[in-house]
């Protein structure tokens, strides 16, 4: 939690996680600004930040490490991920790179069998280059999921429901079988969005989710605990980056998610508790 007596933290937002998924689809992450007393998210534009001290700022240094307005987007999607933190890329390959580098040449990748065209041209195409072995596989048939496990698996790749044939995966007794092969979980929630797939709810499942609220906003969120503590390790601290503009505009969208977005709200009259 943030302690004004320790410098180089930013102000922590208020905590809406007991809350309802609409109250959480338009608070979380979006408090008032404490200056103007805003309650729409604004768009920060700066790339650098004022230092208290030699060594001592509000949590922001320079705007390709870390936004406010990306801060209040990861906070949004972490809450409605139902996890601790999450981050954003600037895209959906993005957010595969970065985890694909827990893997080491020779490694081994599970891959759903019917999966959008890009994330397979990625890890058969480009990672072969480089040493990741890709396997494909039907996650809907649980006996070749497990037959298809190796020594190398490192890596199991679910998208659910997937692109193009709709499939939906059983992801609980995925994560199971990643589970007993010590291999982490990746689950690409494309089209359900986190109104109706929390994977997050799920042992060993690292998110990784594109909501699209219209055809200009396209948001991902990851979760890696794994990819932050090497980040932090090796002290860089390069964050994923995307426009300040879309950031907000992605933010401001998931209002959306709140607007008769569930099936058990639709025509029920109520609103976010």
């Amino acid at each position: 939690m943030f302690d004004p007596s320790k410098p180089n933290q930013r102000r922590q937002p208020n905590d809406w996680s007991s809350q309802h998924f609409e109250t959480r689809a338009i608070r979380s992450g979006q408090d008032p600004d404490p200056t103007t007393g805003s309650v729409v998210i604004p768009l920060n534009m700066s790339s650098t930040y004022r230092y208290d001290a030699l060594g001592q700022f509000k949590g922001y240094e320079y705007g390709r490490t870390s936004n406010p307005t990306r801060t209040a987007l990861e906070d949004l999607l972490a809450s409605l991920e139902e996890a601790k933190w999450a981050l954003s890329y600037g895209s959906g390959t993005a957010a595969a790179q970065n985890l694909a580098w827990l893997l080491n040449p020779g490694d081994e990748i599970l891959l759903s069998n019917d999966i959008y065209s890009g994330t397979y041209r990625f890890f058969t195409g480009t990672l072969a280059r480089y040493g990741i072995i890709t396997t494909l596989v039907d996650f809907n048939d649980l006996d070749a999921t497990e037959e298809a496990v190796s020594a190398k698996t490192r890596l199991v790749w679910v998208e659910t429901p997937t692109n193009p044939n709709l499939k939906v995966t059983d992801i609980a007794a995925v994560a199971a079988i990643s589970k007993a092969a010590a291999a982490l979980l990746v689950v690409d929630n494309t089209f359900a969005t986190s109104c109706l797939l929390v994977p997050a709810a799920t042992p060993r499942a690292r998110r990784r989710s594109r909501d699209v609220q219209h055809d200009q906003v396209h948001r991902r969120s990851l979760g890696c605990r794994r990819w932050r503590d090497r980040r932090q390790r090796s002290g860089d601290r390069c964050l994923p980056a995307r426009s300040a503009e879309r950031r907000w505009s992605g933010a401001e969208s998931v209002r959306l998610l709140a607007d008769g977005s569930r099936p058990e709200d639709a025509g029920s009259g109520n609103g976010p508790a």
